[in-house]
């Protein structure tokens, strides 16, 4: 579902709904039969594919410009334990959308 939301826009992105928009297009009567509409999927359940599905090319790019920059700053970090609470959110988020409050608390450390 992603990856069709990315290819129907791969510039920009198809939004923060996008993946669930794709979901209702590609999904047949068997699927809906099966899940219902309300089963769709909301998520890529990856950071990248959900960067490149809701933000496209260019919010792919600045996304992963921002993990370089924080990975350099991980290997750099003098607090083990922070930088190992960090790395946890970020292994996490590729795999679940983190909550907002997870990526404030990732930003201050």
């Amino acid at each position: 579902m992603a990856a069709a939301a990315a290819r129907s826009r791969p510039l920009l992105g198809a939004g923060p709904e996008g993946i669930h928009a794709a979901a209702l297009e590609v999904f047949d009567d068997r699927a809906f039969a099966a899940f219902g509409p309300a089963q769709t999927p909301r998520s890529a359940h990856d950071d990248l594919l959900q960067a490149a599905a809701t933000t496209g090319l260019v919010g792919l790019a600045a996304y992963l410009w921002v993990l370089v920059a924080l990975g350099g700053a991980l290997a750099s970090a003098k607090d083990p334990a922070a930088a190992g609470a960090a790395m946890a959110l970020l292994v996490h988020a590729k795999f679940n959308p983190a909550p907002p409050a997870a990526r404030a608390a990732a930003a201050l450390l």
